[in-house]
C-alpha cells in the first residue's frame, strides 16, 4: 500500500473477494461478466490494479486458495475502467486424461498477471469484451 487510494481500492477488492465465490455459483458466466464490467471512469494505472489484485488474492485465508476465475473477474472489473478493451478470457487445455480450465484478463494482446507453466497454453473458449458481452468470434464449441 503506497497511498490512501491504494488502501481504498484494496478494501473494495476485498469486498468483491468475499462475494465472488457465491456469485460465481449463482449466476451464469455471461451475466456475471456483464455485472463486473465497469464503464471507463477514474483512471488507475494498470500496474497498480494488477499489483493490488495480486496482493488481495495472495492472502488466501479468506477463500482457502487462489481462484483464477474470481481473480480474473476482479481484474476485469477494475481494468475495464483503465482500458475499454479489457477482456475476460476463459479457456481450457488437456492435461493427461483431465481437462483443465483457466480464466485470465487481457488488455489488447497483453495478458495481465498471466500464469505460465510448463504444461502449455490454454485454448480460448470464450472472451467477454466491451459491456461484458461475448466478444465477436470468440465463442467456440457451440
Amino acid at each position: 500500500m503506497r497511498t490512501p487510494a491504494d488502501a481504498w481500492l484494496a478494501l473494495r477488492m476485498f469486498g468483491w473477494r468475499l462475494v465472488l465465490p457465491a456469485l460465481k455459483r449463482m449466476l451464469p458466466l455471461d451475466t456475471l461478466a456483464s455485472a463486473m464490467r465497469t464503464r471507463p471512469g477514474r483512471r488507475s494505472e494498470e500496474e497498480r490494479v494488477v499489483r493490488l489484485a495480486s496482493w488481495v488474492y495472495g492472502s488466501r485465508p479468506l477463500t482457502g486458495g487462489d481462484n483464477c476465475l474470481e481473480r480474473s473477474l476482479l481484474l476485469y472489473r477494475y481494468l475495464s475502467r483503465t482500458d475499454p478493451d479489457a477482456r475476460l478470457v476463459v479457456g481450457f487445455r488437456h492435461s493427461g486424461q483431465a481437462v483443465e480450465g483457466h480464466a485470465g484478463v487481457a488488455v489488447g494482446n497483453r495478458p495481465m498477471a498471466a500464469d505460465t507453466d510448463e504444461r502449455g497454453p490454454y485454448a480460448p473458449l470464450v472472451s467477454f469484451g466491451r459491456h461484458g458481452r461475448i466478444a465477436e468470434g470468440t465463442r467456440h464449441g457451440d
